[in-house]
């Protein structure tokens, strides 16, 4: 895959990865759309990229459900 990259690993594995993004609907929990990011994006910046496809998109009320990943101090 050409969207494939090195990029942090929890488990030190040296693999190629993606970042995927998913939208869905509250009312229906069908997925409305999907978008990819190389694996070398951060989780900060592939959310922020997702915020902004979502307001181009004309979504404009977003809840984010996360791993615990996304934590920090």
């Amino acid at each position: 895959m050409n969207i494939s990259e090195y990029g942090y690993n929890r488990d030190k594995e040296k693999l190629k990865q993606i970042n995927l993004g998913i939208i869905s609907s509250s009312s229906s929990k069908l997925p409305l759309a999907y978008k990819s990011y190389p694996g070398s994006i951060s989780d900060v910046s592939t959310i922020s990229n997702l915020i902004i496809s979502a307001k181009s998109w004309g979504i404009s009320s977003i809840l984010f459900i996360l791993d615990c990943g996304f934590s920090s101090k």
